[in-house]
């Protein structure tokens, strides 16, 4: 009797460990996704900047006045939009391919000692 109930202990500790390793899979991926959506984000947002800083002038910062700003500003945003959704749709591939592996996140490790000799500390 003592020991079906110890079984059974054990195969629930077990199946908690399971589900726990499988939820730590599953965070460790959706963690990876959306740094790496964040990382292009910023990639895409801040290539559009550096453009508008130098080449703004030729549209009036978002204000045209002349018919070549007007037409410059048509042509920046039509440029602005394909960057736009280039970009997002190459993050949705990106977090379509994460889904595909396992993914498991080392956290940051601290090794003190010498490298060389694997002891850590």
């Amino acid at each position: 009797m003592l020991e079906n109930k110890l079984e059974t202990m054990n195969n629930m500790r077990k199946s908690y460990i399971q589900k726990n390793k499988e939820n730590w899979k599953t965070k460790c991926n959706e963690r990876l996704q959306n740094i790496i959506a964040k990382k292009m984000t910023t990639l895409m947002i801040g290539s559009l900047d550096n453009i508008e800083k130098i080449f703004g002038d030729l549209w009036g910062h978002g204000k045209p006045e002349t018919d070549f700003e007007l037409e410059c500003f048509k042509e920046w945003s039509i440029l602005r939009q394909a960057i736009l959704d280039l970009g997002n749709k190459q993050i949705r591939a990106i977090k379509k391919e994460c889904e595909q592996y396992d993914i498991d996140w080392n956290r940051y490790q601290g090794i003190f000692g010498d490298k060389n000799e694997n002891k850590i500390y």
